[in-house]
């Protein structure tokens, strides 16, 4: 069976990427909207660690849900904040064991799940997110062991974050991912990214592919985002 990550959060988005993420992973979400169901779920045998996202309404009542039943330290609880967020107090006393400063960098969150903590570490041995295997999609070849891009056969020198950028996409073809999305993926930090910022690295990393392949891999979603189209080529 596989272990359940309870997610408790009303972000419609944020839910699609964290499962999208989990489930790659060997993970299965149980997402629960009510105080009462993250209570239930919190004792259930299957679960390995609850997700709580800090925008949430209802936070203030699962914090005092899970306290009153004597929950927390069982099992661990992350709450996903903001960067400016004023609650970690509040957190800690009511059973919180990690914080994660969200945009979320998903391998600071996978080394959550796994270790119960997170010591600062970039996780890069986590998963699939930093195993040390081979990516590839259309003519790019991304190697996680060297940290080594080839396109049409040419290396392509990258900065970290072109190349943290560029792995995201081959993780996830075709699917349009947010700017707040690809900022969690490639800065992993707790500092406010501009989404500006984003466009421009994105230029950058388009401008470095097209050099060697010749085409856009990488197509603007209008007032969404930007996607690693494959599918498209392929049928040509």
């Amino acid at each position: 069976m596989k272990p359940v990550v309870v997610l408790s959060s009303q972000d419609p988005e944020f839910c699609f990427l964290l499962q999208y993420i989990l489930e790659a992973e060997g993970y299965a979400v149980c997402l629960a909207t009510k105080p009462d169901q993250v209570i239930r779920l919190a004792d259930h045998p299957s679960t390995h660690a609850i997700l709580l996202d800090c925008l949430a309404d209802n936070l203030d009542a699962i914090c005092k849900g899970l306290k009153r039943g004597a929950l927390t330290g069982r099992i661990p609880i992350a709450a996903l904040v903001g960067a400016n967020s004023d609650r970690h107090i509040d957190l800690i006393e009511a059973g919180i064991d990690e914080s994660l400063v969200r945009p979320l960098a998903p391998a600071r969150l996978l080394q959550f799940l796994k270790t119960g903590v997170t010591s600062g570490q970039q996780g890069e041995d986590l998963g699939r997110f930093g195993s040390g295997r081979t990516l590839r999609q259309l003519e790019i070849e991304i190697n996680l062991a060297s940290q080594s891009v080839r396109c049409n056969g040419q290396p392509l020198d990258l900065a970290p974050i072109g190349f943290r950028l560029l792995q995201y996409f081959l993780q996830f073809p075709n699917v349009v991912h947010s700017r707040q999305s690809l900022i969690a993926a490639a800065w992993r930090g707790t500092r406010r990214v501009d989404p500006r910022t984003v466009d421009v690295h994105i230029g950058r990393l388009r401008q470095a592919l097209r050099s060697l392949s010749g085409y856009d891999a990488i197509r603007t979603v209008r007032t969404a985002g930007y996607m690693l189209e494959t599918r498209a080529r392929h049928s040509v």
